[in-house]
């Protein structure tokens, strides 16, 4: 059984509503992807309830960040290739 914090990624903290999917786009096109470069199943999408609404996130999973060249980055939660 995998660790589900292992095996998943956070590329788009918690955003209001109607900004993740641009933040997700934006995140992207920084690391020079297509929206086709990642297959549904390997993006999530948690739509989270928080005291003044609803937040989302966007995390993808690990195995494939590695096969795009992406790695873990010190700011923004991840970088692609230089």
């Amino acid at each position: 059984m995998s660790n589900n914090s292992v095996e998943w990624v956070e590329v788009i903290p918690l955003t209001r509503l109607g900004e993740g999917e641009g933040a997700f786009a934006e995140w992207l096109a920084a690391n020079r992807l297509s929206k086709d470069a990642i297959q549904p199943d390997d993006i999530r999408v948690q739509v989270i309830r928080v005291k003044d609404g609803s937040r989302m996130r966007y995390l993808v999973r690990r195995s494939v960040l590695r096969q795009l060249g992406i790695t873990p980055g010190a700011q923004e939660g991840l970088s692609g290739p230089a």
